[in-house]
């Protein structure tokens, strides 16, 4: 008998163990067969932009008045973002003489090779506004590809005014590091003048950003628009922090008499955009004109239709086959006359001449981020990780948005204790990649058991792009990648025997297997016992 109740009580033990097991195994299994995406979200997702639009007054008799226009309007004023030095310069009329006549167009190393010229159909776009609009039919069509030339130069600007706000406007790349918008994207009257921060992202089409970023550190504009607020002297040539124009391409510049066809024929002009109020404002539209217009010294006026992020956006015209920008739109009347923006006469096109003479090509660099909504933490179902039981499985696409190949680069795996990955984190592993060319995705994957050495705890983890900084890049505030929240946990038995129901289940099964049985078979032997005695 007592046999017997040793081997119940090992089959008892046996079958605890076994079901401690069982829902270890169940975990594990449930672990590997789901995983956590992590959301993929751009900055800007987080920040309420408005369309530049709306930091202008109202139209008024002193707006319109050309008499109260300073003399010396064509002063250059620039901006050093980054030294935040202000500097004014004094220009003369023998200052702005030039022998070039027009600025050529060049079509960039990273584009669609196919082009549209001179007159669009509706077929080389993915669809047309139904929407309300300024001049009907509203002519605006959605430019299904955005790295097709002069579309690629095209820009979406981001800016952070003096006073804190934020806006979005549009612009053209017009050489390798420059580009064309207008003065009140750039210096904000009623916003603290000139804006702290500026971003520019060409051809961009949704979350997709073909050509990366780029930032400003100098702005200039002229005293017409930064102390007069003129809407004759309403433009901005920003100098960007790298030459993304050779991968975009840009648009050439030239300016033409005031009774040239160009001006006041229909189908000669053409503009595109970031209208705000469209699909958030994070897709590229196009119109022509299909009216006569107007061309006076300091402005154009046309019957492109255009809603607000859209200031900035180039106008431009084509020769043949090539695109060259004659001005840059700027206001709306609101469906009472054209709309219209700043003309490059002569003047203001020697100016942009010369500006663009005054800064030199920028250093090649990489530059590289985390992209795209491709990145997950594979094999984790749960935000729960054991120690060496949890294969940490991440899953992540690295870009280029430089415009150097970066050989090799070093991806630093950490758990944090807060949002804030640093190379002080706890440090889980690396892994290489290789030979990332300028514009080009990579992914990477990294896998490893979950270390020991990790306290108990609860973590993001996150990983950053060359945490040695041994990569000379453009931008290293782009190399931070936060994840999900991670629990690390010693193991599965551990968390099993801190949990009150699971140990109310193993006592209940305990007290069922053995406890029971035991005391049922002593009842049974105390029984046999009192028959055998009577017996007697």
């Amino acid at each position: 008998m007592m046999k017997k109740r040793t081997l119940r009580s090992l089959i008892g033990m046996c079958t605890i163990f076994l079901m401690i097991g069982l829902v270890a195994s169940i975990n594990s299994n449930h672990l590997k067969e789901q995983s956590l995406t992590i959301e993929f979200a751009r900055p800007q997702d987080e920040i309420k932009y408005l369309p530049i639009e709306t930091t202008l007054k109202p139209y008024s008799e002193e707006f319109w008045n050309v008499n109260s226009i300073n003399d010396k309007s064509q002063d250059t004023v620039e901006y050093n973002i980054i030294t935040g030095i202000e500097t004014q310069i004094a220009i003369e009329p023998n200052d702005l003489i030039t022998t070039i006549t027009q600025l050529e167009p060049h079509e960039g190393w990273f584009h669609n090779n196919d082009r549209w010229h001179n007159n669009p159909s509706a077929d080389s776009f993915v669809s047309a506004l139904h929407t309300s609009h300024v001049f009907p039919p509203d002519d605006r069509v959605l430019v299904s590809d955005t790295t097709i030339y002069p579309y690629s130069s095209i820009v979406k600007i981001w800016v952070e005014a003096a006073n804190g706000s934020y806006y979005v406007g549009s612009g053209a790349i017009i050489d390798p590091n420059h580009v064309l918008t207008c003065g009140h994207i750039a210096y904000i009257h009623d916003a603290g003048g000139w804006v702290s921060e500026m971003e520019i992202t060409p051809g961009l089409d949704g979350t997709t950003e073909p050509y990366g970023v780029a930032y400003a550190t100098l702005m200039r504009s002229t005293t017409g628009w930064i102390n007069d607020e003129s809407y004759q002297h309403d433009w901005a040539v920003i100098t960007l922090d790298r030459d993304i124009g050779d991968s975009t391409g840009w648009m050439g510049v030239k300016t033409l008499p005031l009774d040239h066809i160009n001006y006041t024929d229909q189908n000669y002009l053409y503009t595109a955009g970031y209208p705000a109020e469209i699909k958030s404002g994070y897709y590229m539209w196009e119109t022509h004109d299909d009216e006569a217009n107007e061309a006076t010294e300091y402005n154009i006026w046309y019957h492109l239709d255009s809603e607000g992020g859209q200031s900035g956006s180039a106008v431009w015209t084509y020769d043949e086959g090539d695109p060259y920008i004659l001005g840059v739109h700027a206001y709306s009347q609101l469906g009472t006359g054209p709309n219209f923006g700043t003309r490059l006469n002569t003047d203001k096109f020697n100016l942009l001449v010369s500006w663009l003479a005054q800064d030199a090509s920028s250093e090649q660099k990489t530059d590289l981020q985390v992209t795209g909504s491709n990145n997950i933490i594979a094999a984790i179902g749960s935000p729960y990780v054991y120690k060496l039981s949890t294969r940490i499985n991440v899953l992540t696409s690295i870009q280029n948005i430089g415009l150097i190949t970066a050989d090799k680069v070093t991806i630093g795996f950490y758990f944090s204790s807060d949002t804030n990955i640093t190379t002080e984190d706890y440090y889980i592993g690396k892994v290489n990649i290789y030979n990332v060319q300028p514009m080009d995705t990579v992914n990477a994957q990294f896998l490893k058991l979950a270390p020991l050495n990790i306290p108990v705890g609860t973590y993001k983890i996150g990983w950053i792009i060359d945490p040695n900084n041994e990569l000379d890049e453009y931008n290293k505030e782009n190399n931070v990648y936060v994840g999900p929240t991670l629990y690390v946990r010693s193991s599965v038995i551990s968390d099993i025997l801190e949990d009150p129901l699971w140990v109310t289940i193993i006592i209940a099964a305990v007290i069922i297997i053995i406890v029971v049985p035991t005391v049922i078979e002593i009842a049974r032997k105390r029984k046999r016992k009192r028959l055998a005695m009577g017996l007697r």
